[in-house]
């Protein structure tokens, strides 16, 4: 029996996450000491820049109040870079008072899954995922940009979404750019 927690996440994707994180911490440091005991000082100094940038830019997340969000978007970022997908996440609010917390990390967890199997099929070299988590002061958006058009891809998830999210006030859409697709979630404040 699986029981869950954080994000629709059992005890053994958590710990996987954590593993993911030290692991990543390890190989920059491993780095740093081998071009060091090279002789590379500005190497090394380079590869420290790059290390502390995408360890802050990982850290975005920590700004989120909610540790079910929290690692529900750890978990994403972790996966999309296991299949080779290139990924930045946006955070420019703490979702201090979400009401359907629960709700919004189910629906994640359902477009996450159909949006990795679509990423899958993407040529290697054009996969990109941009995750974009913000408020308006009456709403807080989350939004998902990816290199394909979604119209006629989701049509199972977008009929469970809106089951979901119609019952929860979580509004959704999705939207076609040039570049591809976007999926965008508000919820009420």
């Amino acid at each position: 029996m699986k029981t869950y927690f954080y994000g629709g996440l059992s005890p053994q994707e958590i710990l996987n996450i954590m593993r993911v994180q030290k692991h990543d911490q390890l190989n920059y440091l491993q780095v740093i000491l081998g071009y060091l005991q090279l002789g590379k000082t500005k190497k090394a100094l380079e590869y420290t820049r790059s290390a502390i940038n995408s360890i802050q830019e990982n850290g975005l997340i920590m700004k989120v109040h909610t540790s079910n969000m929290a690692l529900m978007m750890m978990n994403i970022l972790q996966e999309a870079q296991q299949i080779g997908v290139e990924s930045k996440l946006l955070v420019s609010t703490m979702l201090s008072e979400i009401k359907q917390e629960e709700e919004l990390c189910h629906l994640i967890d359902i477009l996450w899954n159909a949006l990795k199997a679509q990423l899958l099929r993407h040529p290697y070299d054009e996969r990109y995922l941009l995750i974009d988590l913000s408020e308006t002061g009456q709403e807080y958006l989350l939004v998902f940009k990816f290199p394909f058009d979604n119209s006629s891809v989701f049509e199972e998830e977008k009929r469970r979404i809106n089951e979901i999210a119609s019952f929860n006030e979580i509004a959704f859409d999705f939207q076609k750019n040039p570049s591809g697709g976007i999926i965008r979630l508000s919820v009420s404040i």
